[in-house]
């Protein structure tokens, strides 16, 4: 389910065969230690964002998501994904609190 809406998400691009101007700070313009430490500035303000607004994302998830929507991914679509995972966690986490028994993990080799 996750997949295909995941895959939903996904903004296709197709090419408008009209030449498109770079500025300068363009990330395609830059050279490769240019991009990692553009890269690591944007990071450093989306956590800080995150932060401010408590999304509960950490470091990791936040870069993930990054990329995802860099990748073309919707970012409304992402958002709702992220709740939707978070609220199917809880529910799961409270019927196994309520049950008694710890939750069993099944491995996939």
């Amino acid at each position: 389910l996750y997949q295909r809406r995941v895959r939903e998400a996904v903004v296709s691009t197709q090419s408008t065969g009209v030449e498109e101007i770079r500025h300068p700070s363009h990330p395609s313009t830059m050279n490769t230690s240019e991009k990692s430490q553009k890269q690591r500035e944007m990071l450093l303000l989306v956590s800080k964002v995150s932060n401010l607004l408590d999304t509960g994302l950490d470091n990791r998830s936040l870069y993930i998501c990054t990329r995802l929507i860099e990748a073309g991914v919707h970012p409304e679509s992402l958002a709702e994904i992220i709740r939707d995972l978070r609220a199917e966690s809880m529910a799961v986490s409270n019927k196994a609190s309520s049950s008694g028994r710890p939750l069993s993990v099944r491995s996939s080799r």
